[in-house]
């Protein structure tokens, strides 16, 4: 495990939408893995989690101060704030509320108003350095609270927020000391849009390889997909549960557990019932991460299908495919987003084109009829897992990065 011995102790503010989200496990862990790196981190949410989730909390070993509801904070109490911050550092607030004063625009007001309680939470707590994770409102809120404490920023970008409720982002990318990208996908797709903009390192989402270790599953058992993954539309489910239908039809009887909530539940329930797949398939909803890994631990293989839905919301990296890849189970995906560069075709799993239930019928066929095929690409896959995606080395290439920014070393 990294460890952390800066000159003094380290202290990053988390800012993030909601905590702990179910569908957002990489916070929980990152943070949990920066803890135990020896950083004291003091985390900040904007709302409560949409789904409950008390094992991840625990697993962060850190507890959520909410900042206030952005639609009933007023601006009296706002400038109540920066009257007081001013006592300290006047210039700091002027720049900050020119930086406010340049692109007015409505998501820019509701953040600066955010961003300055996030700053009163914070000042006289010695933070070296605010992180956010999601580059639309937490991106924002860090930006205004670094220029009203006097520290630098950094933020990660993933999907959506990059992709399809972005906003002032060049700006946020020029002021941030650091913009984290998740994977090569999402620095190229931003810099098709935005320009080559800032300073941009590579991190991607880490797994704890400890916990996600390969378990043997029966020679005799009955073959098992497992998909997982919230039910929206760039997730792909629709494409799977028809694969499955074409298996079914070859004669080729897969059994699927899909793991996940939202708003697609009744219509691919509806699907499952429509191609008469309802003996086989079966939608189970959110689950805590431990049944998480327990759904795992059963897969004979694991597909995600992932596709650019039709508003343009799209993933980047899905973490859950390089949880599946330590466990050893082999993975089906498409060639689409930054799938290719978790998953190696022919050395890792398949991939196939998005949009196309055929290919990834022939492909779940393939492995699910060859037990040889699936252990060498489960192999492959926990080694790639190991040297490449693992926390030891996300989590300290992110501090590292901190560090560097603070002119500090380990």
């Amino acid at each position: 495990m990294v460890t952390v011995t800066p000159r003094s102790p380290l202290h990053v503010a988390y800012v993030v939408h909601g905590f702990p989200e179910r569908s957002e496990t990489f916070v929980a862990n990152e943070i949990d893995h920066v803890r135990r790196a020896g950083v004291e981190v003091t985390l900040h949410a904007m709302r409560p989690p949409q789904v409950p989730a008390p094992d991840l909390a625990e697993r962060a070993g850190v507890e959520a101060d909410r900042l206030p509801d952005g639609a009933t904070l007023s601006w009296g109490r706002v400038l109540r704030e920066l009257a007081r911050l001013a006592t300290t550092n006047p210039v700091r607030v002027l720049r900050a509320m020119l930086l406010l004063l340049r692109d007015p625009q409505s998501a820019n007001r509701g953040s600066f108003k955010l961003g300055t309680m996030h700053a009163a939470g914070l000042r006289g707590r010695g933070v070296d350095l605010i992180h956010a994770h999601f580059a639309d409102f937490p991106a924002s809120i860090a930006m205004f609270s670094a220029a009203l404490l006097g520290v630098p920023f950094t933020f990660t970008g993933h999907a959506f927020d990059l992709f399809l409720s972005p906003f002032d982002l060049q700006r946020k990318m020029r002021r941030a000391a650091v913009t984290v990208d998740v994977c090569d996908y999402n620095r190229r797709r931003v810099r098709e849009v935005e320009g080559d903009v800032g300073t941009h390192v590579y991190v991607p989402c880490g797994v704890d390889v400890e916990a996600f270790e390969p378990t043997a599953t029966p020679a005799d058992a009955d073959p098992h997909v497992v998909a997982i993954g919230r039910l929206v539309p760039k997730k792909g489910f629709a494409d799977l549960i028809d694969a499955l239908a074409l298996l079914r039809d070859e004669g080729r009887l897969v059994d699927c557990t899909i793991v996940g909530d939202g708003p697609l539940m009744d219509e691919l329930t509806a699907q499952v019932r429509a191609t008469d797949l309802s003996d086989r398939v079966a939608l189970v909803g959110s689950q805590p991460a431990a049944a998480v890994r327990d759904v795992l631990a059963t897969a004979t293989v694991f597909c995600l299908p992932c596709v650019v839905a039709p508003d343009g919301d799209r993933d980047s990296q899905p973490v859950v495919i390089k949880e599946a890849m330590a466990m050893g189970v082999p993975v089906v995906g498409t060639a689409e987003v930054g799938i290719p560069e978790m998953v190696v075709d022919g050395e890792t799993g398949r991939l196939v084109p998005p949009h196309d239930p055929a290919a990834l019928a022939s492909a779940l066929g393939d492995l699910l009829a060859d037990p040889d095929l699936r252990a060498t690409y489960g192999a492959a896959g926990r080694r790639r897992v190991e040297t490449t995606f693992s926390f030891d080395l996300t989590v300290g290439r992110l501090i590292a990065t901190w560090q560097s920014i603070l002119g500090r070393s380990a």
